[in-house]
């Protein structure tokens, strides 16, 4: 997914986050057209021109890049288009305080999220009919591994996905999820391009559940020292998690 904002000297004139698949999840928007803009151009299939100080679509010619914009001398405005960040999910859903409300991620972009039996792995994440869908193991550990897991799945939809593909943990276990009516679209992945789609999802889970800002807010609000117990049930994750993550955030010594 990417974010996209164009912003006038005076105001902000779009604020969206845009999928592969054409989805748009509205911010803050001045002008429908705006949105149909983003629509057109993120298909690569209209231009964008100017009239009388605003843009417009122009269907004669092909849209090479929204960034054509800025070429343009009426246009004083900036405009942004970047990877989705788990910031960007927090500022959109409003959330400020720990522990980070999953719910509320997945309602306001469309996620189901479903328990399922019989899988060997914890859990898996699709797009299918113009939705999105997270499926993980019932009767995970615990509440805050399945946590993790949802969120892990998270980062596979707000980072990779970009056609029908399904993501999950074991290539070996094709036949069995076939054998189940579970949907398989994401073989053919080499062993160091699985690991590294695994290791970003597993770093936007990290930083999704657990803000650099927030963990540092909280710690900083105990009057005694914190334990790792305290911020553990406080964020609603493991306490190898939270270690992980106060390691990589340089507040305990990494060793």
């Amino acid at each position: 997914m990417r974010r996209v904002i164009l912003t006038h000297p005076k105001a902000t004139l779009l604020d969206v986050i845009v999928d592969g698949f054409g989805n748009i999840y509205k911010k803050e928007c001045f002008d429908g057209i705006y949105l149909e803009i983003i629509k057109e151009a993120i298909k690569g299939e209209y231009e964008l021109e100017f009239e009388d100080g605003l843009f417009k679509i122009d269907e004669k010619d092909t849209l090479k890049n929204i960034e054509k914009l800025k070429e343009n001398p009426l246009y004083r405005g900036k405009i942004e288009i970047k990877k989705i960040t788990p910031k960007d999910i927090l500022e959109y859903t409003n959330q400020k305080e720990a522990p980070i409300d999953l719910d509320k991620i997945c309602e306001f972009f469309n996620i189901e999220v479903n328990k399922i039996e019989k899988i060997n792995f914890d859990g898996f994440s699709k797009y299918e009919n113009k939705k999105y869908y997270i499926h993980y193991k019932s009767g995970i550990t615990s509440p805050f591994r399945e946590r993790f897991t949802i969120a892990h799945e998270l980062g596979h939809i707000f980072l990779h996905f970009s056609e029908n593909k399904t993501f999950f943990k074991d290539e070996s276990l094709n036949k069995k999820l076939k054998q189940n009516n579970i949907k398989i679209a994401a073989r053919g992945l080499n062993n160091k391009t699985y690991y590294n789609l695994e290791r970003e999802a597993n770093n936007f889970a990290a930083n999704l559940l657990m803000p650099s800002n927030l963990l540092k807010k909280y710690i900083s609000s105990y009057i005694y020292d914190f334990t790792i117990d305290d911020l553990s049930e406080t964020f609603q994750v493991s306490r190898e998690a939270i270690i992980v993550r106060l390691k990589i955030l340089g507040v305990i010594p990494n060793y």
